[in-house]
């Protein structure tokens, strides 16, 4: 290989060292990730359905699959977090403030929870 076609294939390598990654955003579907958590229940997939329920305000549903994460591994805080927001969009500030003190109690610090906490009395 020339000297000139190293530097230009050096050249080359870091442009595309440089270029930013494609990222390819896919619309989610519900019943596709329902399907998948029931062929093989994971904690990541149920707390997706629960988001995406979230988001759609039907707070019985995120709760539902809030609930199925938490069974499946209580020490994560995301379940424990989506519950307590589903509280408090039904205006159970105290109950909120309760299930995650439990988590604190139960599990030790954690920043995301302790930060939901504080802006409740805010």
């Amino acid at each position: 290989m020339k000297k000139n076609d190293k530097k230009k294939l050096k050249n080359e390598i870091k442009a595309k060292i440089k270029e930013k990654p494609l990222i390819i955003e896919e619309k989610v579907n519900i019943n596709d990730l329902i399907k998948s958590y029931n062929q093989n229940p994971d904690y990541d997939i149920a707390i997706q359905i629960s988001n995406l329920y979230l988001n759609k305000n039907m707070l019985d549903l995120a709760k539902l699959w809030a609930l199925k994460a938490n069974n499946l591994s209580p020490s994560k805080y995301e379940s424990w977090k989506i519950f307590a927001i589903i509280l408090l969009k039904k205006n159970q500030k105290q109950k909120a403030k309760e299930v995650l003190k439990t988590y604190l109690n139960d599990y030790g610090d954690n920043e995301k929870i302790e930060k939901l906490l504080r802006s409740i009395d805010e």
